[in-house]
Order: structure tokens, then C-alpha cells, then sequence
């Protein structure tokens, strides 16, 4: 038994961490972390930040590990504090984001007695996490510890058995646990990640009618790999709002003709698109379909996945393995007719008038986070392709609203300046305790809130127009509160102004320092009808050629 070594064994991990690429951490307060929320606070190579909402805490570490593509700490006190990491645990699990999630906990022999802020939290977080494992101060040694926390680490970042995801490290701390600092023997811990790139060679069957498809990419640095490999096998690109790569010469309207393609070999990277559209035309094409990730993906039913990092993409081609210049021609045809259509056409007072005009104020590195609902399938199907570098974020794999407000204020501190949210104002008030987060940290970042007065997007499914009862209470769910109001309780500047204006404005706006709330009134009759009128000019034109 090692008695009295929690402040000596957190200081030391600390350390180990710290040397392992931690460099920000995000604690919650609590008792049961005391020694390790003292450690982290006090290493003079950690950034840490005091976030009170566990929820709202570790969406902001997934921005950070989003922003930064480097791992990013979680640390909380016991009990259902540990809970309320799920929800981020989970995106980051499935968008393959570095989380190391640190949790304390009451002794083993506290479990089952009615200790308050006690419950099981061993394997909390399941299939979720890369790796789950426990420290007890009391029963280990500190080279034992180190050792298996240094493996639990490796599996951050994904091989070719597992994607990168979180690891979950639960510490059994007893009391006093503010005892005295002690001097120990550490031996030194060797780094053991040691992912070996994939150097096999990629066989392609054969193929006239090749297609590229990017999902969402969490670095636009990968776009000169793909698009090499597109000129060398002659195959368009369609690229998704999220894959970092719509400022090349890449297809964006893709939605308002893909029923009128029919390749015969899709090659993906990426995870699965935004659009609904398009994922079903992957089914159809399921068996030629090509997934080429650096690491596994599990969350994934592409038949033929291919391990291959993409600055070492090696592919074996035969000589007669190009696409043919009538299909690449034909789906540049269908590209400028849909985009000269969807011009043509163009509301300014919807939402798809907002993305398809925004663009244009945007600058290189700006960061712009997109909310889910009808916001994200709008910036896919109408933004089109941009001349600015940009890193454009989402919480895209699981689509939920919780927690935009969060991830956003996350990436933004380490962008530092202009930086963009736009989100739905049900999504705001789900996640307006992220605001919090600003007690200690200085952000800049525009909040742009898309106001239709709840949750229009149901009000596009097929059952909304089955007169189901109260559907408007149970469904839309229009906040009774205002977005003026939120600002107010923040003490943020608040905007309010309809869309030509933001788009004269936006700039001038994200010069002031700070958080800034642009409330934006959308009319969400005037997007259903866009949206109608876009379908029937696009059939009008296509259908004859089908």
C-alpha cells in the first residue's frame, strides 16, 4: 500500500503527459481531482482552462484537438461529472479526435455503500474510447502507472486495427488528497507510438468512368495527394462543405444531378458526406466503392477500406486505367448547369442565399464552424466553391446541437482571430452555457444565428403534414426566450440584421475583438419554396437526358 502520494503521483503523471504532446487541458472543478487539477494547473508547459459544465467543457476540448489536430486533456472529479463527457466522447470517437479523457474516482471499496459522488465508472464510456484503464494510487507503483498510461496514449492516435479516438484513464485517489510532495524514482518511460506507414500497393479493377468523393477531412492539407491522383487517373472530385478542399477545381453541386451519373469505380476519403443525397448514391454504388483512410475506420460499411497515408499514396495502374474525357466532360456539362440553375434562381432571403453569398467576405485561414440541421445541408448544396484557404468545422458525425457553441468557442482560441459560428437558434440555447467559458479566455469569434423560430428542419420530413397533434410544441420547438437576451446575460455585443445587411457588415463586424452575436431572421416558408423551385428547375432540365 502507498499511503499519502497523491499530490507526488499527480505531479508525476503530469509530467509524463505533458511530455507525451499534452499541451492544453481543460479541468473541471472538484474535490476528488484536487492533486491532479494542482498538477496540471501548476506545470509550466500545459495551457489550462477552468470550465465549470463538464458537457460544455470537454465540446471545447474537441475544438481544441479539432483546430490544433493535437491531443487535448478532459479532466473532471467523479460521479456524473464524469457523465456529461459522453455526448463529446462520442463525436470524438467517431470523427477520430484525440481526446484523453481523465476522470478521478473514490476508492475501490467506496463503490456500492451509498458514497456520495460514487458510481461504477469503469468501462463508462464503452466502445467509445480506444482504451479504458485504472490507476489506484494506493495499490500501484509509479513506474507501473507510467508504463501503462504511456500504452493507453499510443492508442490516441489509430493504427491499422483502430481509428484515433479517446482514451479514458480512471484514477482511484483516496484521502488526504492534499498530502505532502515527496520525492520518488521514475524510470525512464520510451515513447512507443510507432505507426508504420502503409507502403503496399493500391489495385484499382479496371475503370472508364472513375469518381473521387470527399467527405468531410479534418486538414486541407491532404487536398494536393487527392488531387494529384485525380489528374493521374483523369476523375472529377466531389468535395463536401467539410473536406477542405472547395477552394480547388472541384464539383459542389453534385445534389442537383447525381441521379444522371453512373460511374464505375468511386474512390472515397474522408468520412461520409453531409449530403443525404449523395450517401444514398454511395449505397447504389456500394461494391466499387474505395475508402482510403490513414487509420481504420470502424463506424464505416465501406466494403473495400484501404489503409494508405495520403502523402504516400501508392497506386498500381495499368496503362489502359484512365477516365474516359467524355464522362469527366458530361459531369462538368451537369456541374455548370446545376450552378448556373441554382444562380439563376438565387433567394438572398433564405438560408441558401446567406451561404451562397458569405463566401465572398471570408479571407485566408478563417475558421468557420457550422452548425447542424438544415444550416449544414445548406452550405453544402449552395456555397460552392471558394478562392480562400479556410478551415471549415463541424460537428458532423453525429449531428446533434449539443454542444456547437462549445466546440466553436474551442477552435476559435486557437485561431485567435476571425472566426466563425453560424447555427440555428434552437442550437444556441442548447449549448448558450459554452458562453461560460469565457470568464477566463479571451475569444474572438461571430456567432451567426440563423433565427426560423425552432427547429424547421422536421418541418421537412414526411410525416409533418400528417396534422399530428401539438406538432409545433413537440417538434419545432421554438424558444420562448430571445437572442438579445443571451447576449445580455454575457455581457456579449448583439446584432440584428437581415441578410444583405450582415453580408455589407460581416467584415467591419469580426474587426472588434471579442464574442459577437449576429442574429439573423430567416422566413422559413421563403426556403421552403427555394428549395421547391430549385428541384423543379433542375428536373426540368436534366430529365430529358435521363
Amino acid at each position: 500500500m502507498h499511503k499519502n502520494l497523491n499530490r507526488t503521483y499527480s505531479k508525476a503523471i503530469t509530467d509524463f503527459i505533458a511530455d507525451r504532446g499534452i499541451k492544453y487541458v481543460c479541468a473541471c472543478p472538484g474535490s476528488r481531482n484536487t492533486p491532479l487539477t494542482e498538477a496540471v494547473i501548476n506545470h509550466k508547459s500545459l495551457t489550462c482552462f477552468s470550465i465549470f459544465d463538464e458537457r460544455s467543457a470537454c465540446f471545447y476540448a474537441l475544438g481544441l484537438s479539432k483546430a490544433s489536430s493535437k491531443p487535448v486533456a478532459i479532466l473532471t472529479t467523479s460521479g456524473t461529472a464524469t457523465a456529461n463527457l459522453f455526448p463529446a466522447i462520442i463525436e470524438a470517437k467517431l470523427n477520430s479526435i484525440p481526446l484523453l479523457v481523465l476522470t478521478a474516482d473514490r476508492p475501490f471499496y467506496q463503490l456500492d455503500t451509498g458514497a456520495s459522488q460514487t458510481i461504477d465508472q469503469r468501462n463508462l464510456y464503452g466502445r467509445y474510447v480506444n482504451d479504458m484503464i485504472e490507476i489506484d494510487f494506493q495499490k500501484q507503483e509509479i513506474n507501473t502507472i507510467l508504463k501503462k498510461i504511456s500504452r493507453s496514449i499510443n492508442k490516441l492516435y489509430g493504427d491499422h486495427k483502430v481509428s484515433g479516438g479517446p482514451v479514458h484513464i480512471n484514477f482511484r485517489i483516496d484521502k488526504p488528497l492534499f498530502d505532502n510532495i515527496k520525492k520518488i524514482s521514475i524510470d525512464y518511460i520510451p515513447n512507443n507510438k510507432n505507426q508504420k506507414p502503409v507502403s503496399k500497393k493500391i489495385k484499382l479493377p479496371d475503370f472508364k468512368n472513375p469518381l473521387i468523393i470527399c467527405g468531410p477531412l479534418n486538414s486541407y492539407g491532404n487536398s494536393k495527394h487527392i488531387i494529384d491522383l485525380s489528374k493521374k487517373i483523369n476523375a472529377p472530385i466531389i468535395a463536401d462543405i467539410l473536406s477542405q478542399m472547395r477552394n480547388e477545381n472541384v464539383l459542389c453541386y453534385y445534389d442537383q444531378y447525381l441521379d444522371y451519373i453512373n460511374p464505375d469505380l468511386i474512390i472515397r476519403f474522408g468520412d461520409k458526406p453531409i449530403s443525404k443525397k449523395l450517401n444514398t448514391f454511395l449505397d447504389k454504388y456500394k461494391k466499387i466503392t474505395y475508402l482510403i483512410h490513414d487509420h481504420f475506420k470502424e463506424n464505416d460499411d465501406c466494403p473495400n477500406k484501404i489503409i494508405q497515408k495520403f502523402d504516400k499514396l501508392n497506386i498500381n495502374l495499368q496503362t489502359n486505367q484512365i477516365g474516359d474525357n467524355i464522362w469527366i466532360n458530361k459531369i462538368r456539362e451537369n456541374e455548370k448547369k446545376a450552378e448556373k440553375i441554382v444562380s439563376s434562381i438565387m433567394n438572398s432571403n433564405t438560408q441558401a442565399g446567406l451561404v451562397h453569398h458569405i463566401f465572398s467576405k471570408f479571407n485566408n485561414k478563417d475558421h468557420i464552424f457550422i452548425g447542424n440541421s438544415m444550416l449544414i445541408r445548406m452550405f453544402d448544396q449552395f456555397s460552392g466553391s471558394y478562392k480562400p484557404l479556410l478551415k471549415l468545422l463541424g460537428n458532423h458525425i453525429t449531428r446533434g446541437i449539443d454542444g456547437l457553441v462549445s466546440t466553436a468557442l474551442g477552435a476559435s482560441y486557437i485561431n485567435k482571430k476571425n472566426n466563425y459560428l453560424f447555427l440555428g437558434d434552437v442550437s444556441l440555447f442548447y449549448d448558450s452555457n459554452g458562453f461560460h467559458a469565457l470568464r477566463n479566455n479571451n475569444i474572438d469569434l461571430n456567432v451567426i444565428v440563423i433565427n426560423n423560430k425552432g427547429g424547421q428542419i422536421f418541418s421537412q420530413l414526411p410525416y409533418a403534414e400528417k396534422n399530428i397533434n401539438k406538432f409545433n410544441d413537440y417538434w419545432i420547438t421554438p424558444p420562448q426566450t430571445t437572442i438579445k437576451n443571451i447576449a445580455s446575460l454575457f455581457n456579449l455585443k448583439y446584432y440584428k440584421m437581415k441578410i444583405i445587411d450582415l453580408i455589407k457588415n460581416i467584415n467591419k463586424i469580426s474587426s472588434y475583438n471579442g464574442v459577437k452575436i449576429i442574429e439573423v431572421p430567416i422566413n422559413h416558408v421563403s426556403d421552403m419554396k427555394f428549395l421547391e423551385s430549385v428541384e423543379k428547375k433542375i428536373n426540368k432540365a436534366f430529365l430529358p437526358q435521363k
